[in-house]
C-alpha cells in the first residue's frame, strides 16, 4: 500500500511537473545525526517563494512523510539509502522540484576483546586486545577493581589481590560509534593472588648511635598475614649478600660500619606469585654539634668586624650536612661529609645594635638521617662610630667670632656609650677633648675667632 501511494505521488509529481514546470529555485535539504541510526532531515530549499507542500521518502521502505520541513527518521538496518525530498511552490511559481541524496548507515558496532596472559599473578600486567567492530569507535574499559575508566583501545591493567587462591574481576568494554550506537561485552578475568607480607625491625630500619659503629646487627621479624601460603623468602641484604629460606619467624644479619643498604625481601607463594618488600636500612652515627668561639676580645668591635670560629662537632660521617648560621642573615653550608676541625671566618658589616640584647648569635647545625644537632655561641657585638656633624654661623668678618654648633649624633651603638668630642678649627688651634657621658648632652655651641 505504501509503495502504491508513493508511486501515485511520483506520477502526480511528473504530471504536475510537465503541466506546471520545473521550479527555478531548486529543492535542497541537510541532515545531522541525532542518535544511533537516527537522523534529522531539514528542508533547506531556498526562498523567496513559499513552499506549500513537501514529500519525504527515506528509501528504506518506511512510510513517506508529508508536509514537514524538519523530520527525524530512524533506520533499522545498515546500508546506503537514497533519501528523496519533493517540494511544491505556490503562486506565482506553482511548480515542483525534487532532490535526492545518498545517506550511509553504518553497521551496528559489536564489542569484543581478548586478554593475556590468562593465568596472571596479582601485581603483574595484563594486556587487553580490542576485537570490536564498528566505525570511529570510542572505548570505555571498566576493570571492576575501583580503578578509573580507561579510554584506550588496547589498554594494560594491573589487578591486585592478596591471599593464596584465585580472585575474579568482571571486566567490561563499552564501545560507541560516531552515530551514538553502543554495545557492551563483559568477561571474567581470573588472577592468582599474591601473598600479603609484613616485616618488622624494632628500630624501623634506622640504626643510630652516639658512639662509633664498627658493626651492626639487623633482626627482621616476620609478621606476614599470608605466611602459610609462602614457600620461599629470598632476602637481599643490600651489602652483596643474599639469603634464601623456606620460612622464618625472625632472621638476623651483621653489617660492618656505617652506611645505607637497600633491603629487598621477595616472598613466593605456593602458586608461584611473588610480593616484594623494600626498605632502606640506615646505619649512622648520631652527630653532635660543637663550636669553638672567637678568641677573647675579637668578638666585639666596630663594623666591619671579622670573626673566626672553629667547628669541633662529633660523629661526622660521609652523609652529614654542616650549616653555619652567622646570625646576620648569612648562612654557610659546608660540602656534605666535611669533617670537623676546620676554622671559618665571617665579616659583619652591619651593627648588631638592632638585634635582641645587642648581639649576633652564631649557630652550627649538623644533621644526617639520624638527627639534627645544634649549638650556639654568643655574643658577637658589632658597633658603629658616632656620627660627627656641626653647623657654622653666617659668614662674618676677619677677627670676628664664628659660632660652631655641634649637632653630632650621640654614640648609642658602641662598646663605651660615652663620647669624646675634639674640635680642630683648621688654623692650628683645637678644643677638647671633652668627655660626655651617655646621659649627658654634647656641647651645643663653640665660639672661635680665626685670625689671619
Amino acid at each position: 500500500m505504501k509503495k502504491i501511494i508513493y508511486i501515485f505521488l511520483i506520477l502526480s509529481f511528473i504530471i504536475f511537473n510537465d503541466l506546471k514546470g520545473q521550479c527555478v529555485q531548486q529543492a535542497d535539504f541537510s541532515y545531522t545525526i541525532t542518535g544511533c541510526h537516527s537522523i534529522r532531515f531539514t528542508n533547506t530549499s531556498p526562498l523567496p517563494y513559499q513552499i506549500d507542500s513537501t514529500i519525504w521518502n527515506f528509501g528504506d521502505g518506511s512510510s513517506i512523510v508529508i508536509n514537514q520541513n524538519d523530520v527525524v527518521h530512524t533506520f533499522t538496518a545498515s546500508g546506503n539509502y537514497t533519501v528523496t525530498l519533493i517540494v511544491h511552490r505556490g503562486e506565482p511559481l506553482d511548480c515542483w522540484d525534487t532532490i535526492q541524496q545518498i545517506v550511509t548507515i553504518d553497521p551496528l558496532p559489536v564489542a569484543d576483546f581478548s586478554f593475556a596472559p590468562l593465568d596472571a599473578c596479582s601485581g603483574s600486567s595484563i594486556s587487553f586486545n580490542n576485537l570490536s567492530t564498528g566505525t570511529s569507535l570510542d572505548y570505555s574499559w571498566y576493570f571492576d577493581d575501583g580503578s578509573q575508566i580507561n579510554y584506550l583501545a588496547n589498554p594494560s591493567h594491573i589487578f591486585t589481590s592478596y591471599g593464596g587462591g584465585i580472585d575474579s574481576f568482571n571486566v567490561c568494554l563499552i564501545i560507541e560509534d560516531i552515530m551514538g550506537c553502543m554495545d557492551t561485552t563483559c568477561k571474567i578475568v581470573e588472577i592468582k593472588q599474591q601473598p600479603s607480607v609484613n616485616f618488622f625491625d624494632s628500630e624501623n630500619f634506622k640504626h643510630c648511635s652516639y658512639t662509633e659503629i664498627s658493626q651492626d646487627t639487623l633482626t627482621i621479624i616476620n609478621y606476614s598475614p599470608d605466611s602459610s601460603f609462602i614457600s620461599n623468602y629470598f632476602i637481599q641484604w643490600g651489602d652483596g649478600q643474599d639469603t634464601s629460606i623456606s620460612s622464618f619467624t625472625n632472621i638476623s644479619h651483621i653489617y660492618v660500619g656505617t652506611g645505607t643498604h637497600p633491603i629487598t625481601i621477595t616472598s613466593t607463594g605456593n602458586n608461584g606469585c611473588q610480593t616484594e618488600f623494600n626498605r632502606l636500612l640506615i646505619i649512622e652515627n648520631t652527630p653532635i654539634a660543637g663550636i669553638i668561639g672567637p678568641l677573647a676580645g675579637t668578638n666585639m668591635g666596630c663594623a666591619p668586624l671579622t670573626v673566626q670560629i672553629g667547628n669541633n662537632s662529633q660523629n661526622i660521617t660521609d652523609s652529614t650536612i654542616t650549616v653555619i648560621n652567622w646570625g646576620d642573615g648569612n648562612v654557610l653550608t659546608l660540602p656534605i661529609g666535611t669533617p670537623s676541625g676546620g676554622t671559618y671566618n665571617h665579616t659583619y658589616t652591619v651593627a648588631s645594635c638592632s638585634q635582641p640584647s645587642n648581639q649576633y648569635i652564631i649557630t652550627i647545625s649538623v644533621s644526617n638521617a639520624c638527627e639534627i644537632s645544634e649549638v650556639t655561641w654568643a655574643p658577637i657585638r658589632v658597633y658603629e662610630p658616632p656620627k660627627a656633624n656641626f653647623n657654622i654661623s653666617s659668614p662674618t668678618c676677619i677677627n670676628q667670632p664664628i659660632t660652631f654648633t655641634n649637632i653630632s649624633s650621640r654614640n648609642n651603638c658602641a662598646a663605651d656609650p660615652n663620647t669624646v668630642y675634639t674640635w680642630d678649627f683648621g688654623d692650628g688651634t683645637t678644643f677638647g677633648p671633652t668627655y660626655v657621658t651617655y646621659t649627658g648632652q654634647p656641647q651645643q655651641t663653640i665660639s672661635h675667632i680665626i685670625i689671619v
